[in-house]
Formats: C-alpha cells, structure tokens, sequence
C-alpha cells in the first residue's frame, strides 16, 4: 500500500514538474525577440533611412545596431517624433490631421519628391495646397512653409 501511495505520489509529482516546465517554456516563447518581433517593425518603418548610408543618423539593421538606441527608439515612437511626416503633393491637405507635440519631416526635391520608399515609411503625408498652374514648390519653401504651419 505504501508503494502504491508513493508510485502515485511519484507520478503526480513528475506530472505537476513536467506540466510546469511546459509552462515556462510557452513563457519563454512568448517572449520577444529581435529576429520575430522587432526587425520586422524596423524594416517596415526604419530601415528605409536607418541604414549605411542612409539620410538618419544611424543604422537600425541588426540587433548590434538597435540596441544601444533602444531607450531612444521608445522615447521617439512614443511622443510620436517617429516615424517622420512626409511632405508629398498626395498627401493629406495642411492642416488636415494634428501634428504631434515634436514631429521629424522628410522633404523631397522638386522634380521627383519623396523616393517611394521614404512615402511608404511615413507616419503621415502631407501635401502644401496650391494653385492648379503650379507645378511644385522649391523644397526649401515647401520646408518653410510646412515647418511654420506645422509648429506647435
């Protein structure tokens, strides 16, 4: 009788051990991490001016990269000063959405406007109204113009 209430005892203890190294596994699981959970948001919205040779200050390729930043990266997503708003002539007209409280702005030149890569990283597009027989404004005065109307 022993042996069997000890068997029992034996069996319900590697049961409980094995359901809960089963538990602490999903929990590892479910914890982040740099190749599933962040890259894929960097190369959505950063990697596009946040590499070598890139218009940002730094690269955001790997994780080597990234972490150093990672206090930065929250404090800019978070206040929304990232992703940048882009000046594009089909973008939202001025004044159409409010600007953040700090807001970063990417501005292209006059012939081809913003590389399609920095239009689709934008946050928010926004476009200078103009008279229909303007072509486009000078980049420099499209900044001035949108960075004064934009200022909180």
């Amino acid at each position: 009788m022993k042996r069997q209430a000890f068997t029992v005892l034996l069996c319900w203890s590697v049961f409980a051990a094995a359901t809960a190294a089963g538990a602490a596994a999903q929990t590892a699981d479910a914890s982040p991490t740099f190749s599933k959970d962040v890259a894929p948001l960097l190369y959505r919205s950063c990697v596009t001016c946040h590499r070598s040779g890139g218009v940002a200050p730094m690269p955001l390729v790997t994780y080597q990269d990234t972490r150093p930043w990672a206090k930065a990266i929250k404090q800019q997503v978070s206040t929304r000063m990232m992703p940048p708003w882009g000046a594009d002539m089909s973008g939202a007209p001025l004044g159409a959405h409010p600007p953040p409280a700090r807001l970063a702005l990417a501005v292209g030149n006059e012939g081809a406007g913003l590389s399609t890569e920095v239009r689709a990283a934008a946050a928010q597009l926004v476009a200078i109204p103009i008279a229909a027989e303007v072509e486009s404004l000078n980049a420099a005065v499209a900044a001035g113009i949108l960075l004064h109307a934009l200022r909180a």
